[in-house]
């Protein structure tokens, strides 16, 4: 039991130092610019490219909106692959999860799942806001990384044209492939200590008695 509290205490320290860690961010498309377009009722998706394996836990997207605080489930993200200079077959998608300000139009908020992107591949990151009452504007940059980016027509991802102007935002996860989650490697932690327990318990009956 000694044994397997300290695996505990150690698997609950461990949870502890990955919750107050935070994601580096790994791509920057720029600063905001002047301008901004509707995210309402379409998607609005710009391309981006790394030059490492990488695992993407969320981004930051520069967006205007008349009403504030724009709450998480009122935003959602999709990441397409690239068919020729446009948004491809959809990767991922979801609801914006931790949505937060942390500037005047940065929006910062964690993606439903983690999604890995390879080295020198172009994918895309689209948004769209999902309540009428409280309309999203993804806003430009003045100056960015990437080629220009498109949106779709009536929602549907078979049909985009070129806005003619980059868009604001930056991505945020770790380098390198996919790793397990704290809870995970709390689990396996606990599992080889009882492991362990009961492996040394199992010696120690087996030894015969001395006269």
């Amino acid at each position: 039991m000694k044994m397997i509290s300290g695996f505990l205490a150690v698997a609950a320290s461990l949870c502890i130092m990955a919750s107050g860690a935070k994601a580096a961010t790994l791509y920057d498309n720029g600063p905001t610019g002047s301008v901004a377009y509707s995210a309402m009722g379409r998607v609005l998706a710009d391309d981006f490219t790394l030059g490492s394996a990488a695992v993407l836990t969320g981004a930051t997207t520069n967006l205007y909106g008349p009403i504030w605080p724009i709450e998480s489930a009122e935003l959602n993200y999709f990441i397409f692959g690239d068919a020729g200079g446009k948004p491809g077959a959809l990767l991922a998608s979801g609801a914006a999860v931790n949505a937060a300000f942390v500037s005047f139009f940065g929006l910062t908020f964690d993606f439903a799942s983690t999604f890995q992107a390879a080295a020198n591949t172009t994918y895309w990151l689209g948004i769209t806001g999902t309540n009428p009452a409280e309309p999203l504007y993804f806003v430009e940059t003045n100056a960015n990384n990437s080629t220009t980016p498109a949106m779709s027509s009536g929602g549907s991802f078979d049909t985009w044209t070129n806005r003619h102007a980059e868009l604001s935002f930056s991505l945020q996860g770790d380098f390198g492939s996919a790793v397990p989650e704290p809870a995970t490697w709390a689990m396996m932690i606990i599992g080889f200590g009882a492991v362990g327990s009961m492996v040394r318990q199992t010696r120690r009956r087996s030894v015969p008695a001395t006269a």
